[in-house]
Protein backbone atom coordinates (compact mmCIF):
# COMPACT_ATOMS: atom_id res chain seq x y z
CA UNK A 1 0.00 0.00 0.00
CA UNK A 2 3.00 2.35 0.66
CA UNK A 3 4.50 1.72 -2.92
CA UNK A 4 1.05 2.97 -4.14
CA UNK A 5 0.80 5.78 -1.73
CA UNK A 6 4.03 7.95 -1.97
CA UNK A 7 3.72 8.54 -5.90
CA UNK A 8 -0.24 9.81 -5.39
CA UNK A 9 0.81 12.01 -2.72
CA UNK A 10 3.62 13.11 -4.52
CA UNK A 11 1.58 13.93 -7.62
CA UNK A 12 -0.78 15.93 -5.20
CA UNK A 13 1.72 18.22 -3.69
CA UNK A 14 2.61 18.96 -7.31
CA UNK A 15 -0.89 20.05 -8.58
CA UNK A 16 -1.28 21.62 -5.35
CA UNK A 17 1.85 23.44 -5.75
CA UNK A 18 1.36 24.28 -9.23
CA UNK A 19 -2.22 26.01 -8.58
CA UNK A 20 -0.64 28.08 -5.83
CA UNK A 21 1.58 29.36 -8.10
CA UNK A 22 -1.10 30.33 -10.76
CA UNK A 23 -3.02 31.76 -8.52
CA UNK A 24 -0.16 33.67 -7.15
CA UNK A 25 0.34 35.03 -10.62
CA UNK A 26 -3.33 35.65 -10.94
CA UNK A 27 -3.64 37.69 -7.99
CA UNK A 28 0.04 40.05 -8.82
CA UNK A 29 -1.56 40.43 -12.54
CA UNK A 30 -5.09 41.56 -11.25
CA UNK A 31 -2.99 44.45 -9.53
CA UNK A 32 -1.49 45.96 -12.51
CA UNK A 33 -3.66 48.37 -14.44
CA UNK A 34 -4.19 47.59 -17.83
CA UNK A 35 -2.28 49.54 -20.36
CA UNK A 36 -4.44 51.64 -22.74
CA UNK A 37 -4.30 51.24 -26.15
CA UNK A 38 -3.98 55.00 -28.36
CA UNK A 39 -5.96 55.06 -31.50
CA UNK A 40 -4.64 56.30 -33.66
CA UNK A 41 -1.38 56.96 -32.16
CA UNK A 42 0.05 60.19 -31.82
CA UNK A 43 3.29 61.19 -30.75
CA UNK A 44 4.43 61.83 -27.16
CA UNK A 45 5.57 65.09 -25.81
CA UNK A 46 9.38 64.98 -25.27
CA UNK A 47 9.50 64.04 -21.45
CA UNK A 48 12.54 66.30 -19.68
CA UNK A 49 14.69 63.03 -19.49
CA UNK A 50 14.47 63.06 -23.36
CA UNK A 51 17.50 65.62 -25.18
CA UNK A 52 15.30 68.41 -26.61
CA UNK A 53 16.23 69.24 -30.51
CA UNK A 54 16.70 72.40 -32.93
CA UNK A 55 14.02 73.17 -34.85
CA UNK A 56 11.47 71.25 -36.11
CA UNK A 57 13.14 69.35 -39.44
CA UNK A 58 10.99 66.58 -40.18
CA UNK A 59 7.49 65.64 -40.28
CA UNK A 60 6.72 61.23 -40.24
CA UNK A 61 3.30 60.95 -42.16
CA UNK A 62 1.48 57.71 -40.61
CA UNK A 63 -2.17 57.36 -41.36
CA UNK A 64 -2.78 60.64 -42.87
CA UNK A 65 -1.27 62.47 -40.03
CA UNK A 66 1.69 64.37 -39.50
CA UNK A 67 3.88 63.52 -36.77
CA UNK A 68 6.12 66.23 -35.92
CA UNK A 69 9.73 64.90 -34.91
CA UNK A 70 10.40 67.03 -31.63
CA UNK A 71 13.66 65.91 -30.11
CA UNK A 72 16.51 62.84 -31.02
CA UNK A 73 16.63 60.31 -30.65
CA UNK A 74 13.07 59.62 -31.55
CA UNK A 75 11.64 55.82 -31.47
CA UNK A 76 9.14 54.10 -33.86
CA UNK A 77 7.70 51.01 -33.09
CA UNK A 78 4.53 49.37 -31.16
CA UNK A 79 5.32 49.33 -27.36
CA UNK A 80 3.51 52.28 -25.55
CA UNK A 81 6.55 54.03 -24.54
CA UNK A 82 7.91 55.25 -28.10
CA UNK A 83 7.46 58.62 -29.16
CA UNK A 84 5.21 57.64 -32.59
CA UNK A 85 3.15 54.48 -31.49
CA UNK A 86 2.41 51.98 -34.83
CA UNK A 87 -0.29 49.39 -33.95
CA UNK A 88 0.43 46.93 -36.22
CA UNK A 89 1.73 43.32 -35.01
CA UNK A 90 4.37 43.54 -37.63
CA UNK A 91 6.49 45.87 -36.55
CA UNK A 92 8.66 45.07 -33.14
CA UNK A 93 8.13 46.61 -30.17
CA UNK A 94 11.24 49.17 -30.35
CA UNK A 95 11.60 48.83 -34.57
CA UNK A 96 13.44 52.14 -35.56
CA UNK A 97 14.69 55.49 -34.60
CA UNK A 98 15.67 59.03 -35.69
CA UNK A 99 18.68 60.24 -34.53
CA UNK A 100 21.43 62.62 -35.02
CA UNK A 101 24.90 61.81 -36.33
CA UNK A 102 28.02 64.05 -37.70
CA UNK A 103 25.03 66.87 -38.29
CA UNK A 104 22.80 64.75 -40.02
CA UNK A 105 19.39 63.15 -39.14
CA UNK A 106 19.63 59.29 -39.90
CA UNK A 107 17.12 56.61 -39.53
CA UNK A 108 18.14 53.24 -37.70
CA UNK A 109 17.15 49.79 -37.80
CA UNK A 110 16.79 48.91 -34.09
CA UNK A 111 17.27 44.96 -34.53
CA UNK A 112 13.63 44.40 -35.49
CA UNK A 113 12.52 41.34 -36.49
CA UNK A 114 10.93 42.32 -40.07
CA UNK A 115 13.44 44.91 -40.84
CA UNK A 116 13.44 48.46 -41.73
CA UNK A 117 12.89 49.32 -45.88
CA UNK A 118 13.93 52.56 -47.09
CA UNK A 119 12.35 53.39 -50.46
CA UNK A 120 12.29 49.70 -51.41
CA UNK A 121 15.65 48.57 -49.82
CA UNK A 122 15.99 46.89 -46.73
CA UNK A 123 18.32 49.46 -44.77
CA UNK A 124 19.96 49.35 -40.69
CA UNK A 125 20.93 52.64 -41.32
CA UNK A 126 20.92 55.80 -43.74
CA UNK A 127 20.66 59.48 -43.77
CA UNK A 128 17.01 61.26 -43.90
CA UNK A 129 16.90 64.44 -46.70
CA UNK A 130 12.98 64.17 -46.43
CA UNK A 131 10.84 62.38 -49.42
CA UNK A 132 11.96 58.84 -47.82
CA UNK A 133 9.08 55.95 -48.10
CA UNK A 134 9.70 53.91 -44.68
CA UNK A 135 8.03 50.78 -44.76
CA UNK A 136 8.30 48.87 -40.98
CA UNK A 137 6.27 45.47 -41.24
CA UNK A 138 3.71 46.09 -43.30
CA UNK A 139 3.23 49.77 -42.08
CA UNK A 140 4.36 52.51 -44.76
CA UNK A 141 5.61 55.57 -43.40
CA UNK A 142 6.42 58.79 -45.51
CA UNK A 143 9.18 61.45 -44.22
CA UNK A 144 8.52 65.21 -45.00
CA UNK A 145 10.70 68.44 -44.83
CA UNK A 146 9.22 70.64 -42.18
CA UNK A 147 8.60 73.99 -43.60
CA UNK A 148 8.89 77.00 -41.30
CA UNK A 149 5.97 79.01 -42.39
CA UNK A 150 3.89 76.03 -41.27
CA UNK A 151 1.06 76.91 -38.68
CA UNK A 152 1.54 75.32 -35.14
CA UNK A 153 -2.72 74.64 -35.80
CA UNK A 154 -2.57 73.05 -39.10
CA UNK A 155 0.75 70.97 -39.12
CA UNK A 156 -0.36 67.99 -37.23
CA UNK A 157 -3.65 66.72 -39.68
CA UNK A 158 -2.68 66.31 -43.01
CA UNK A 159 -6.06 66.38 -45.11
Amino acid sequence: MDNILKPVLIAVIIILAVLIIWKANRFTTADQPEKETKAPPESKKPSPERPSSTPLEFFIVYQGRRVPVTHYPFTIGSRNDNDLIITDSTVSRQHAELFRKSGQVCLRDLGSLNGTIVNKVPRSEIAIVGGERIQLGTTVLQIERAMDDVSDDTQYIRR
